[in-house]
């Protein structure tokens, strides 16, 4: 068997960010893909108010370090 792969995917946003866009969309499918295929993926986002410093969307970690100057 394949040894297991983790893909650490950097975006300023993720898919429940007031200000997601078309690029968090973008990241989102690709990343959806890859877990499909064995992957395990965790992305790391700036946050924002209300959000969780941590959840899984369909499958991939989201980590968010707070605002967005913590994030750079």
């Amino acid at each position: 068997s394949e040894p297991l792969r983790h893909l650490l995917i950097l975006n300023e946003r993720d898919l429940h960010h007031p200000s997601a866009g078309g690029a968090e969309v973008n990241v989102f499918e690709v990343a959806r893909r890859l877990v499909q295929r064995g992957y395990r993926a965790t992305l790391l986002c700036s946050g924002f108010a209300g959000a969780r410093e941590s959840e899984t969307i369909d499958g991939i970690r989201v980590l968010r370090l707070g605002r967005r100057t913590r994030y750079y």
